[in-house]
Order: C-alpha cells, then sequence, then structure tokens
C-alpha cells in the first residue's frame, strides 16, 4: 500500500469546538494545525481590510497546506468554518493534486452549548462574539456542501471522546469510513 497524507478540514459554527477539537486532534497524532483565523489576524494587524484579508487568509491557508502535502508528505489539519463551497472544492482539488486523502469533521453541538462557549471565551479580534450569534437554525442547509463522507461530531461530548472519534475516522481508510460513526 502506498502512503498518503491526510488533509483533515474542520468544519462548523462559531463555537462549535472546531479549533479545540482540531488543536487536540494534532497534538495526539502529531499533525501539523493550520488556523485560518491566525492568517486573518496576522493580515488585518498588516493594514489590510478584514474582507481582504478573508481571501488572502484562504490563499495562505492552501498555500501551507499544499506545501505540506506535497513537499513534505505529512499530514495536515485546517482550522476553518468551512461555511463555504469553495473550501471544499480547494480541499479536493488540492488532495487530488497532492494523491492524498480528504478528511471533514463537521462539529456540531446544541445551540445552548454554543452560546455558552461563545459568551465565555476571551474576545479576539474579528471573531465573533456573543453579540453575533443568530443560532444558525439553518446549520444543515448551511453545510449541505459537505462531502457524503464527513464525520458529524458532537463537540458536547468530552474532548477525550471527540478525539478518539476523530481519530478513528482520520486514519481510517476510505473502505473502513462507512463504519466509523
Amino acid at each position: 500500500m502506498v502512503y498518503r497524507p491526510s488533509l483533515v478540514v474542520m468544519a462548523g459554527l462559531p463555537g462549535s469546538g472546531k479549533t479545540t477539537l482540531a488543536q487536540a486532534l494534532g497534538k495526539h497524532l502529531g499533525w501539523t494545525v493550520i488556523h485560518a483565523d491566525t492568517l486573518k489576524y496576522t493580515l488585518v494587524a498588516a493594514g489590510l481590510s478584514k474582507e481582504n484579508a478573508a481571501y488572502i487568509a484562504y490563499d495562505a491557508l492552501f498555500a501551507l497546506a499544499r506545501d505540506i502535502l506535497v513537499s513534505q508528505t505529512q499530514p495536515v489539519i485546517l482550522d476553518s468554518s468551512a461555511r463555504y463551497p469553495f473550501v471544499v472544492k480547494r480541499a479536493a482539488d488540492l488532495v487530488d493534486q497532492a494523491q492524498a486523502r480528504l478528511k471533514v469533521i463537521h462539529c456540531v453541538v446544541s445551540k445552548d452549548r454554543r452560546y455558552h462557549r461563545l459568551t465565555t471565551r476571551a474576545e479576539r479580534p474579528l471573531h465573533p462574539s456573543s453579540k453575533a450569534f443568530t443560532g444558525d437554525t439553518q446549520e444543515q442547509h448551511i453545510y449541505q456542501h459537505l462531502p457524503i463522507t464527513t464525520l458529524h461530531i458532537d463537540t458536547g461530548s468530552s474532548l477525550e471522546e471527540c478525539v478518539s472519534k476523530a481519530r478513528i475516522y482520520v486514519l481510517a481508510e476510505e473502505s473502513e469510513q462507512m463504519f466509523v460513526q
């Protein structure tokens, strides 16, 4: 069997636990985690508008992921909301180019828990706060572009349990994915 690195794309609304799970999974597996928000914050701090920073941050996110997957043949986790179809499309194009495996983890949690997380976490620039909380009752519609093989994980469970489920999923071969959930 030929080794194929994995590209893991995190998906989910603000406060759904994406970053926490991405960091814990990356640490557990020894994989690089690239945070889209870190790139956006850096670009805005350098003087770019929020809109321009967002576009450039995604270009940088995928350029870094390409380097890690193709040049270094190492797995990588992208911490992004993946709210827009172009993110999954670019990820799919990248794994085709890198002969890698695409794994998408969609983090979900109850509306009340998301609201609590948003109201209790430290304020960060450009980051949604509880003031912007709408509940996003149409989450299924928002994320309908995710691949059928996506792992939907309720981050209301313990972090250890979430990491365990995510680990099994990202390490499974494509033929095994249907049994992971």
